[in-house]
């Protein structure tokens, strides 16, 4: 009896545990749901020059591309910080992405998605910026969205960027050695922890609420930030 009474005790705790999980689940998925409702308008009154911008979904992650060069700022500096990246300073656009050091590193398609590696991410992982020069844009695609910005919320939104980048002591940045997916595109060490609270899309979202775009107060998932851009 004693031993059937631990082993409903423990299954009852088990099913506990998976009710638990089950509504902690459920309040993340509505809370993304409504933190990714878009706030305000495009700060479009401002007069004077825009700046062009382009938001890529890879399906489960967000990149922003710039402008390699601009008036309001000039990226090729920062390409040349990484022997991986300095070949594509001459690119039009540059590509940037904030997130888990293990997922960015590990993670290159979602077939090399697991356990360990989400498992890292999650548990407030190291973090990285993914730097990657871009030739061309197809702004026509399904996965892409073009975003005029004025040229003073453009410099914000850069300065915000930039500032995301972790540096050294004498203020340089720090590329990854060696760490590539092998398209050009280099790594570099972050600031701040991810953890299911501040994803990459939510860094992606807090980049683009500096530039005056109106996306959501919380933004976890790249399909609603598209969706509402």
């Amino acid at each position: 009896m004693d031993g059937a009474r631990a082993a409903r005790t423990i299954v009852a705790g088990l099913l506990g545990l998976v009710e638990a999980l089950a509504a902690a689940g459920l309040l993340y998925l509505a809370a993304a749901a409504t933190g990714s409702i878009p706030l305000g308008s495009l700060a479009t009154a401002m007069a004077g020059r825009r700046v062009t911008i382009f938001v890529v979904d890879n399906g489960y992650h967000v990149d922003l591309v710039l402008p390699t060069v601009d008036p309001s700022k000039d990226w090729r500096p920062l390409l040349d910080a990484s022997p991986i990246a300095a070949p594509g300073r001459a690119a039009p656009w540059v590509a940037f992405g904030w997130g888990s050091r293990a997922a960015y590193t590990e993670i290159g398609a979602l077939s090399d998605l697991s356990v360990g590696a989400m498992a890292r991410a999650l548990a407030f992982d190291l973090t990285v910026m993914h730097v990657l020069p871009v030739a061309r844009i197809r702004a026509e695609s399904a996965n892409v969205r073009t975003v005029e910005i004025a040229a003073p919320l453009y410099a914000a939104m850069t300065a915000r960027i930039e500032a995301s980048f972790a540096r050294d002591a004498e203020g340089r940045v720090q590329p990854l050695a060696g760490a590539t997916q092998g398209y050009g595109d280099a790594y570099f060490a972050a600031v701040g922890a991810f953890s299911p609270v501040r994803t990459c899309n939510v860094w992606a979202g807090e980049m683009l609420r500096a530039g005056g775009v109106p996306v959501g107060a919380w933004t976890p998932f790249a399909a609603p930030l598209m969706k509402g851009l």
